[in-house]
């Protein structure tokens, strides 16, 4: 019996959080708007994908239930220009955390975390070479969001010595020139070179 009275407890209180949390939400920052260009050539960058992800929490136990996801996204028009409108659905009674995540293809992911209290970035995160992370306090009412060519990217990790950074440039470059050349940071800069004067 005391296990029953427990559980329908338990099931009350979760209900309870999740009605004390509709009143009173914890705000999520938005709408987001802005425009996406080349950080090399300050052109506009058609097609990138721009997502804005969420976790809200209803309950202080980051397992446990009353949490929940949200996701909306968009991709910016030829001019490079975005927006996302602000989430309809509130926020967690215990907290949200947020990113808006910019990619497009032969890029470097750009992600933008909102993180009010401030709190650094963690080493192996703020140096991960494939994606660039920034940790904002308030995002800015217009954004203007630089992505950085890959490909460079790629044959510096070729050339840094760490075996895991190598064997991810390998496979992106891999599926961008359409042959394998290992660790030969030579036959990826003449590859690529031809692929460029084709390109042209």
């Amino acid at each position: 019996m005391k296990k029953i009275i427990l559980f329908a407890f338990s099931l009350c209180l979760t209900a309870l959080i999740g009605v004390l949390g509709g009143c009173f939400p914890v705000p999520l920052p938005g709408p987001f708007e802005g425009c996406v260009t080349d950080s090399q050539s300050s052109k506009p960058i058609g097609g990138a994908l721009v997502e804005a992800e969420s976790w809200c929490h209803d309950n202080p136990l980051p397992d446990g239930p009353g949490n929940f996801f949200v996701i909306s996204n968009t991709k910016t028009d030829k001019n490079g220009f975005f927006r996302i409108e602000k989430e309809t659905r509130r926020g967690g009674l215990f907290g949200c955390s947020f990113a808006l995540k910019i990619s497009a293809e032969n890029y470097i992911q750009t992600n933008l975390l909102y993180e009010p209290k401030e709190y650094a970035l963690p080493p192996s995160t703020a140096a991960y070479p494939f994606i660039n992370t920034s940790a904002l306090k308030v995002f800015p009412a217009k954004l203007e969001i630089q992505l950085a060519p890959a490909i460079p990217v790629f044959l510096k990790a070729i050339k840094s010595g760490n075996p895991s950074y190598q064997e991810t440039a390998r496979e992106k470059l891999t599926k961008i020139i359409g042959v394998d050349y290992g660790y030969d940071s030579d036959k990826w800069e003449k590859a690529i070179a031809i692929k460029k004067g084709s390109d042209e």
